[in-house]
C-alpha cells in the first residue's frame, strides 16, 4: 500500500509481513539487497488473526458440543 509522510507529503510505497522469528534475519539481508536506506519496523506479534492464520472456529465449537 502507500503512505505518505506527514511533513515532506512524499509518497512512498509499504509492505507489511508477517513471519516467524527465525525468518527475520533473511528478510533484512533482502531487503538490503534491494534498497539499503529502507525504512524497516521489527515487532513482536502476539495474535494474528485473518485467512490463513485464524483458528477454525466452526472445528473448535463442534469438538466443545462433543465433550
Amino acid at each position: 500500500y502507500q503512505a505518505e509522510a506527514l511533513y515532506s507529503k512524499n509518497r512512498r510505497d509499504v509492505v507489511t509481513t508477517v513471519l516467524r522469528n527465525r525468518e527475520i534475519f533473511l528478510l533484512k539481508e533482502l531487503i538490503t539487497e534491494v534498497d539499503k536506506e529502507a525504512f524497516v519496523v521489527v515487532s513482536d506479534v502476539h495474535e494474528v488473526l485473518g485467512r490463513g492464520y485464524t483458528f477454525d472456529i466452526d472445528s473448535t465449537l463442534k469438538n466443545r458440543k462433543e465433550k
